[in-house]
Parts: structure tokens; C-alpha cells; sequence
């Protein structure tokens, strides 16, 4: 009876969807040709393993589902737990596919080129979310807790009203989130234009975007919250965000900058915990544990 009264007041571990199905086009490193993001070797590693690493070592996620091309899913499932999805024609189809396949109410997505990521960090950022009411729980870092990575961070930032924040690269989500076509197609323009402030405002809809310019000339723009609420109200979902502390769920590998950056923090991670622990053995598993 206690052990049934526990799991009833326990939170559901949300489903995990990888959304692997990008491709670079551009070389990240001197001899490295082009492919699927997805497997772009770093440290001797395919990307995606660093997020399936982290995924594997957390205590509040369920079920890891990747929605990828065959390439990518004939490596990640060999991953014990691992399902693979053949992956659509665009981001936002992907992401539909993942909700169809997930059991949990709620469903955490992420992407595949998140080296630095931690069990820890999604933890954090899982347990937050939970707590939120909403259809959509986006992560968000904000400009004073960068630490060290500012160099390679500081343009992923924009400004608020309320401060300067760069969207982080989880999101968490309710299965049954109302969709409908022109839905669909307005976030696959918002998730094309989430680096580039003007062309993720004219895809959020003529009212954000009239608003967004209003606010621009005026210098007096909306806070971080109040452009989620204009954002939900045109979709007819409840945005909410989370402001987490560790700036690594925000850095992602697009460009060879970003790569050589991965490179160098996660050797440096490498050598404080070889210093902190000096009995471990293993590279791979010491990253994993961090």
C-alpha cells in the first residue's frame, strides 16, 4: 500500500526525444566532410553518444526515442533502451512523430549536438518543468550566469525587457498539445528563425512582429514571459519558461567555433575530474558521470 501511494504521488518520467535528423553542410574541422549531425565525430565519439550518455545517467527521464535518418538510428539502437524512429521532412513532423510514439504525458525533447550536456542539468531542468502548468515549458539561460563560456555564447544571447537570455536546447511538452496545420507550419518558420531575432517575430505572427519593432524603436521591449504569452495566445498554448543556471544547455555545434569550443571544455571537464577522482579509467565514463 506504501509503495503504491509513493508511486501515485510520483511524478511521470517523461519520454525523451532526440530530433537527430540534421545535417551539416559546412566541414567543422580540417579534413571533416559534411553528413549527418548526428554522428559528426568528436573526441573519437559520434556527437549524439555525449547526449545519449547524459539521457542514460539521468534519474528523471523515461524511454529515449531518436527520430533520425537509418544512418543515425542503425547506430543509436545499439544502445540498450534506445528506439529509433525513420524521421519526416521537416523538424516540426519529426518532433510530431516523437509524440506519437511517446506513452508519457509529458515528452522532453533535445537535440543531438549537446556535448557538454549533463544528467545533472536535465534533471534540473526536467524537475522545473514538471512544476509548470503550461503546454510548452521552453529552457532559457540568462546572459549573468554564462561563466565560461562567454567567448563562444555571447551571440546566442538576445535582450528582453527583463534582461538578456539565449533559448536553451530543451524543451518539455504534453503529448496532446493541440495541433493544427497552420500551427505547424508557423513553428517550422519559428524554429528556422530562432537564432535571428526579426525572423523568429515575423514567424510568431504580423501582431508579435508589429509589437517587436514598436518595442525596438521605443527601446522598451517586452519581458521574456510576456513574448511567450503573445506567442501561446496566437497558437492557442500556454508557454512557459524556464531560466536555468547552467549555460551548457544553450551552446549547441553549428558552427566550427562551436566544435573546436566543445572540444576544449570537455577536455578541460576531462582533466578536473581525473584530478578530483584519480582511480577513474575511463574517459568516456568519466564524461558521462560529470
Amino acid at each position: 500500500m506504501a509503495d503504491a501511494t509513493l508511486r501515485a504521488e510520483s511524478p511521470e518520467k517523461p519520454d525523451v526525444v532526440i530530433l537527430a535528423g540534421g545535417i551539416n553542410r559546412i566541414a567543422m574541422f580540417p579534413g571533416n566532410r559534411p553528413g549527418r549531425k548526428a554522428l559528426l565525430p568528436m573526441r573519437g565519439r559520434p556527437l549524439i553518444s555525449y547526449v545519449l550518455d547524459a539521457l542514460k545517467h539521468s534519474e528523471t527521464v523515461g524511454r529515449i526515442l531518436v527520430v533520425a535518418h537509418p544512418e543515425v538510428l542503425e547506430y543509436v539502437c545499439r544502445w540498450q533502451g534506445v528506439e529509433g524512429i525513420r524521421e519526416g521532412y521537416s523538424l516540426i513532423r519529426n518532433a510530431r512523430r516523437g509524440l506519437l510514439h511517446a506513452t508519457s504525458e509529458r515528452v522532453l525533447f533535445c537535440n543531438p549536438d549537446q556535448p557538454l550536456l549533463t544528467p545533472a542539468m536535465i534533471d534540473d531542468f526536467v524537475r522545473q518543468g514538471l512544476a509548470k502548468d503550461a503546454d510548452i515549458v521552453s529552457s532559457w539561460v540568462e546572459w549573468s550566469d554564462i561563466g565560461p563560456y562567454e567567448e563562444e555564447g555571447e551571440h546566442k544571447f538576445e535582450r528582453f525587457g527583463d534582461g538578456r537570455f539565449a533559448h536553451g536546447n530543451l524543451f518539455l511538452v504534453r503529448r496532446d498539445i493541440p495541433e493544427a496545420p497552420q500551427v505547424r507550419k508557423r513553428l517550422e518558420g519559428m524554429y528556422a528563425g530562432r537564432k535571428h531575432p526579426v525572423k523568429f517575430a515575423w514567424a510568431m505572427g504580423p501582431g508579435l512582429f508589429a509589437r517587436f519593432l514598436w518595442a525596438r524603436m521605443r527601446k522598451q521591449l517586452p519581458s521574456l514571459q510576456e513574448t511567450l504569452n503573445i506567442a501561446g495566445r496566437h497558437f492557442g498554448v500556454r508557454i512557459v519558461p524556464v531560466v536555468c543556471a547552467c549555460p551548457e544547455i544553450a551552446l549547441d555545434v553549428d558552427e566550427p567555433e562551436d566544435y573546436a569550443a566543445a572540444v576544449r571544455h570537455l577536455e578541460e571537464r576531462e582533466a578536473r575530474l581525473r584530478e578530483a577522482r584519480p582511480l577513474e579509467t575511463s574517459p568516456a565514463a568519466a564524461v558521462s558521470a560529470a
